[in-house]
């Protein structure tokens, strides 16, 4: 009676453990908004390098017309983030440094120095219901930020925005069919009035989104996919609104990760691209972007 009692519980195990979905990766998803850090660790710091080529802008009609030969908008950019974990919440900082060559429609410049720096706080509000639970919800975290314009926003090639930039967001993320978990991000951000280009200015608002998809092709190596917009509202200068400045992006991109339970390392690159379509962006270079990046977290 006992080995058939045992037999049973070591049958119902088996099923359980069948039932269950993937193991999550040891990360807490994609993209930026997501946290360097897991709820086990303390602290992380990540390098990055991001390359950007751009092939074509838009006018402010959101109509685009690819570069002439020899026209040219290229930057590298290299960047190092740190971050600190206190239960549920996460605290980091960046700052990066870089160069820009533009050459459009007869106008060159270049710079190279720091670019603007920005300080995080993520706070993990709901987790996603665990198996033996009832219930669709997903994770969700806050997110608010703080720009600093510690690059120079002056001139064709410039390495900051130019504004203090304050920004508040909210991520959602949810496994679903064992291998995959998808993921929405949304953030609206306003800048503070500034001087950065010899007058009174005032940014527009800022909104963007994105939606991740990943799947787990191994527990610790994640394939995922992303679309993301972004929109900025007009410009005021001098305390005249400049009708006809608002920006829009759109990005598709894909990205590979190795982040192991086993090894505080962290690899993964990824690249994104803004398709040459009308009405897709405004007032805006389209870029192909390619970002590796290495982590240390413990």
């Amino acid at each position: 009676m006992k080995y058939a009692k045992a037999a049973v519980l070591a049958l119902a195990s088996a099923l359980c453990f069948r039932a269950l979905p993937a193991r999550a990766c040891s990360c807490s998803g994609q993209g930026p908004a997501s946290a360097l850090t897991r709820p086990d660790q303390t602290w992380g710091i990540r390098a990055s390098q991001r390359v950007l080529l751009g092939y074509g802008a838009f006018n402010a009609h959101a109509e685009f017309a690819p570069f002439a030969p020899g026209e040219h908008d290229r930057t590298v950019e290299y960047d190092l983030l740190a971050a600190y974990r206190l239960r549920r919440w996460e605290l980091s900082g960046s700052f990066g440094y870089g160069s820009r060559s533009v050459d459009i429609a007869g106008e060159y410049g270049q710079g190279a120095g720091f670019g603007d720096s920005s300080l995080r706080a993520r706070f993990e509000l709901v987790d996603e219901p665990a198996v033996w639970q009832n219930g669709v919800y997903p994770a969700l975290a806050l997110l608010a930020s703080l720009g600093l314009p510690t690059g120079n926003a002056r001139g064709i090639a410039p390495r900051g925005l130019g504004a203090t930039e304050l920004a508040l967001g909210v991520s959602a993320e949810r496994s679903f069919a064992r291998l995959f978990r998808a993921g929405a991000v949304a953030q609206a951000a306003a800048r503070l009035p500034d001087t950065s280009l010899g007058t009174s200015r005032q940014l527009g608002p800022r909104a963007s989104a994105e939606l991740t998809l990943s799947y787990f092709a191994q527990p610790d190596l994640v394939l995922s996919v992303l679309a993301s917009v972004r929109w900025e509202g007009d410009v005021a200068l001098a305390g005249h609104l400049e009708s006809g400045t608002a920006q829009r992006w759109s990005e598709l991109g894909a990205a590979i990760s190795w982040q192991p339970w086993t090894s505080p390392l962290r690899v993964g690159f990824a690249e994104r691209y803004a398709p040459g379509v009308d009405a897709l962006g405004a007032n805006t270079v389209a870029n192909a972007t390619g970002e590796l990046w290495l982590g240390y977290v413990r």
